[in-house]
């Protein structure tokens, strides 16, 4: 989360290491009684099922909180965003200086993107939107590049099927 929490789709890189939060434990300080940790990996989750549905529900929309709305699909968009923009900035020059010798030390939210991209993608309504699609297309030209660095394996899915018969 202390990851995905400085991407900036507009920004070049869209995931900068400099942007980070030094301590990612900041987020239980910044977000008490929102946010817990579970398992041995910490794994972040909303304190409480309430509030989830209180963000999603159309009561949200009639307060000051509005800003808050959550829209399922939108933020599957914003996550396959996210997956590509985590992907794609370990090149980007300032990253490269940050890392110097650690490239393995570039984002733990890496391999998460790697491998469940295609599931958010999945996840939306057909037609997908052009603007997904287009993101998809440049993502698959530059797959290999990527798959490459990470020595990542692509994950079976409709859409990397019909990327690697294209």
């Amino acid at each position: 989360l202390a990851d995905a929490i400085v991407i900036n789709h507009e920004a070049d890189p869209p995931f900068n290491l400099g942007d980070r939060l030094p301590d990612p434990s900041w987020l239980l300080e910044i977000l008490p009684g929102l946010i817990t940790t579970e398992g041995a990996y910490n794994a972040i989750q909303i304190a409480h099922f309430s509030v989830v549905e209180y963000l999603e529900s159309a009561r949200i929309m009639d307060g000051p909180a509005n800003i808050f709305h959550l829209e399922r699909a939108k933020a599957n968009i914003s996550i396959i965003k996210g997956c590509f923009d985590i992907l794609k900035s370990y090149a980007h020059p300032a990253n490269q200086i940050s890392l110097g010798q650690n490239a393995k030390a570039f984002s733990p939210v890496e391999p998460y993107a790697w491998m469940n991209w295609d599931n958010y993608v999945e996840s939306l309504s057909t037609p997908i939107d052009p603007e997904i699609a287009c993101l998809v297309v440049d993502f698959a030209v530059n797959m290999n590049s990527i798959q490459q660095r990470h020595h990542y394996k692509l994950q079976s899915s409709r859409w990397t099927k019909a990327f690697i018969e294209a």
